[in-house]
């Protein structure tokens, strides 16, 4: 059985990967436009990283059980379709508002009970992506767990 972390990881990228045109402006359902790690050499068309995830746990009131958060980025290049700083910035813009559109169909994501999230844009050569747009999200998602061990 998958970690509850692992299984809301790949829920996250199922949902990311749902992000098809149509309504969206960007196109995420090419194989390997999502994928789970750092962004690793230049890039040159649209793909989103899922970063690796942070896990924060704490005591809950309850005996025996704990909330959990889980965080983590979510880095999104697109090329802008001219080379100005406001094709740049509407290129960015255009994918932040999918990718947390997206993010919005479900609150519950995976092992997930509830999830937030926050964002900005910015040139992708700050991100070592020349010639990119960027959109940048911290994900967070919340679940309780409990626990017979200790109790």
């Amino acid at each position: 059985m998958a970690s509850d972390v692992r299984t809301t990881l790949d829920a996250l990228v199922t949902l990311l990967q749902g992000i098809t045109g149509g309504d969206y402006t960007i196109d995420l359902s090419a194989a390997g436009a999502v994928r789970i790690g750092a962004p690793g050499g230049a890039t040159t068309g649209t793909i989103c990283w899922v970063g690796e995830p942070e896990v924060k746990s704490a005591r809950s009131a309850e005996l025996g059980s704990w909330s959990r958060t889980m965080t983590l980025t979510i880095l999104v290049f697109v090329a802008a379709s001219g080379g100005d700083a406001a094709s740049k910035i509407y290129a960015a813009v255009d994918a932040l508002d999918d990718v947390t559109t997206r993010l919005q169909t479900s609150t519950a994501i995976g092992a997930a009970l509830d999830s937030g999230f926050e964002g900005f844009t910015c040139d992708g050569a700050l991100l070592k992506q020349p010639g990119m747009a960027a959109a940048v999200i911290t994900w967070r998602g919340w679940w309780e767990s409990t626990s017979l061990v200790g109790t």
